[in-house]
């Protein structure tokens, strides 16, 4: 049995559960939101605080701390498969990229790991690139040391949000699903087929649209060059309003649901009745926070640099 602090460090509020794996499944003993937010080094003192007051009565049981980052914090290149046995092409590749977005940084100023991925349309895999700077993991790790337990950064929140899907909806392991990471003024749209990236990518939401107008346009016109129909589109993160869900239901004919990341997941018996109720409530903003602490969707085909 393994008991894990995930947290969530977002743009908007910190959220963070402990979860209990055993033979049984995995269980949630305990959640909580915070509104501090993580962003400097000044911030590191008022989250940690927050999060050792809240689990104090689990600090006992923690046997690892797991973390997961808001995809805004990163840079995802889309790199050409040619480059997938050839480490050196990649670094070349990406250091280019850099220095035309942050002269001043250099390749090692970044986490980086590669995920392969391939659609049914076209088999040959293309390989996306993700960085994340080193500075900001620091302070994460830094918020999380209080607890003297083995840290680990595991995925941003997109990617973590494929992993809560795969544990949480094992009934479309071998269908294809489209996962919508909603925020004020842009989505995040990943497909994933057979449990495997078919496809990803931002797409910004016009001042004069909204979510569901620009997610339909997306459903309809742009996936379909890609994939087969989807069999269903989860929703999720804090920007996700019924509304807009009802959108997009009304746009395509595939079924429309919330992701929820507390689906499969089983209350522990000391769980309160008000953290039942949140967790009920705030299920569609809690995949980044499951997600991290499963594992990335393809950890076995992922290349560190």
């Amino acid at each position: 049995m393994k008991t894990t602090l995930a947290v969530y460090f977002g743009i908007d509020r910190t959220y963070a559960a402990i979860f209990s794996q055993n033979a049984q499944g995995i269980e949630v003993l305990h959640i909580g939101i915070f509104p501090q937010i993580l962003q400097k080094p000044e911030d590191i003192q008022a989250i940690a605080s927050v999060l050792k007051k809240e689990f104090a009565p689990f600090s006992s049981m923690i046997q690892e701390c797991r973390f997961s980052i808001p995809i805004e914090k990163v840079f995802i290149y889309q790199l050409p498969p040619t480059a997938i046995d050839n480490t050196d092409e990649i670094r070349a590749m990406l250091a280019h990229e850099i220095r035309q977005s942050l002269p001043d940084a250099v390749l090692s100023d970044f986490d980086i790991y590669i995920i392969p991925g391939s659609t049914p349309s076209v088999p040959a895999p293309y390989l996306l690139a993700i960085l994340t700077e080193q500075a900001y993991l620091q302070l994460c790790n830094q918020a999380l040391t209080i607890f003297n337990v083995p840290i680990e950064y595991a995925q941003n929140s997109q990617f973590a949000a494929h992993s809560a899907f795969a544990f949480n909806y094992p009934e479309y392991a071998d269908k294809t699903a489209v996962i919508f990471g909603v925020q004020d003024n842009f989505m995040d749209v990943s497909v994933i087929h057979n449990n495997q990236l078919a496809f990803y990518s931002l797409f910004g939401i016009p001042s004069q649209e909204n979510f569901g107008s620009i997610a339909v346009k997306v459903m309809t016109s742009i996936l379909p060059q890609y994939i087969p129909t989807p069999d269903i589109a989860l929703l999720y993160s804090n920007g996700l309003e019924k509304k807009l869900m009802d959108i997009l239901a009304e746009g395509v004919t595939v079924p429309v649901k919330r992701l929820n990341a507390f689906r499969n997941i089983i209350p522990a018996p000391t769980l309160t009745v008000a953290a039942i109720t949140l967790c009920g409530k705030t299920a569609h903003v809690f995949p980044a926070v499951l997600g991290a602490m499963l594992p990335p969707l393809q950890e076995k085909d992922c290349i560190r640099l």
